[in-house]
């Protein structure tokens, strides 16, 4: 197991997957999804793992699809949102009897508190569960620009990116019809993500990621017992996603391998 990790998890997730809920998922929370996610974060927790979590707003709102709102006004909603997000965790791992707090980068009452990283680190030590909520605190920036931050600042092992797609693809593969084949790489490294623009995760993370020197990861959050095997090893990751290293040499980016994959659409 990693010793440290950061988890980035989308608000919209804890509404639950339609096939997975047979909810209309997208919105609040679905208790069997978000229960089944909680759940394998303490027992990673349990295991041992230092774990942190960043936690999005999806679920309630996106600032960024907010087209008929003022920009800086509909991301503050999200940062917003995604305190509301943090709170509901704090009540599901207490129901675990594991001990989680809020930190975010705006005083939003006795609620949270305000980030320090040297106040995380020791609460980490201490076998607290840290929620990071509220973004960066500024507007035009992404969740997954902030794990890439406090996963810097933390010194984490790996920065995981939990998302709904099978691992970091050289195409979209909710643009392709049925039977359309795309690559998934196994590993890549930020540079190539940045050449090719793979945004599956922010460009600015991508870049922040390499410039301070973290390896990340990012897998499809799902399939259960997925987290738990993210969190194990670099052999794990790679079966369920794509390692991202901050840096390879260059003969070794040209070698990349790629697993193709059918295309096929839920019903």
């Amino acid at each position: 197991m990693f010793n440290k990790v950061l988890i980035k998890l989308s608000g919209e997730y804890l509404a639950g997957d339609t096939a997975e809920s047979g909810t209309n998922a997208g919105y609040h929370f679905d208790e069997a999804t978000a229960g089944r996610i909680t759940d394998e974060i303490c027992e990673v927790h349990k295991r041992g793992t230092q774990v942190s979590v960043v936690i999005g707003g999806g679920n309630f709102w996106r600032g960024a699809e907010a087209a008929e709102m003022d920009r800086v006004k509909a991301d503050g909603m999200g940062m917003l949102a995604s305190v509301m997000n943090g709170i509901y965790l704090t009540d599901r791992f207490a129901k675990k009897n594991i001990v989680s707090r809020i930190m975010t980068p705006f005083t939003a009452g006795a609620m949270t508190e305000p980030f320090n990283a040297d106040a995380a680190g020791r609460y980490l030590d201490n076998g607290e569960i840290i929620i990071f909520a509220g973004g960066t605190g500024l507007p035009f920036f992404s969740t997954d620009t902030i794990a890439a931050i406090r996963g810097a600042e933390l010194r984490a092992d790996c920065v995981l990116f939990a998302k709904g797609v099978e691992g970091v693809c050289d195409r979209n593969p909710k643009g392709l019809k049925i039977g359309e084949e795309y690559g998934v790489y196994r590993e890549i490294t930020c540079r190539r993500m940045i050449e090719d623009n793979l945004s599956v995760i922010d460009m600015a993370a991508a870049l922040i990621l390499m410039q301070q020197k973290v390896n990340s990861a990012l897998f499809d959050i799902r399939n259960g017992g997925n987290i738990i095997k993210a969190c194990g090893n670099d052999e794990a990751v790679m079966e369920i996603g794509t390692k991202i290293y901050y840096y390879k040499e260059k003969e070794w980016e040209e070698d990349l391998c790629r697993r193709k994959q059918t295309y096929t659409r839920k019903k």
